[in-house]
């Protein structure tokens, strides 16, 4: 599900595009997330601060060529600077 962002208007079409973004990542991401940190609900910290820190720079999701490698890769980081 990579969409075209580039004619993103209203806060309602970022608000839909980042509800998408949750329902299909976020549980896969935290499984990823606690098989580096071995704990549920930091797993679920680290995921909602990558996908909070993501709506806060929503401007530049135009330069990520692919979504799901990018966010896979800041939770890696994100765990390996927790552990």
């Amino acid at each position: 599900m990579e969409k075209d962002i580039t004619n993103m208007q209203s806060n309602r079409d970022w608000e839909l595009y980042f509800e998408s973004i949750y329902v299909q990542y976020y549980s896969s991401l935290c499984v990823f997330a606690k098989s580096f940190v071995n704990d549920n609900d930091e797993a679920e910290e680290i995921v909602q601060g990558i996908i909070l820190k993501l709506w806060e720079q929503k401007e530049s999701l135009i330069e990520i060529i692919s979504l799901k490698s990018y966010l896979y890769r800041a939770v890696r980081n994100t765990c390996l600077n927790f552990i």
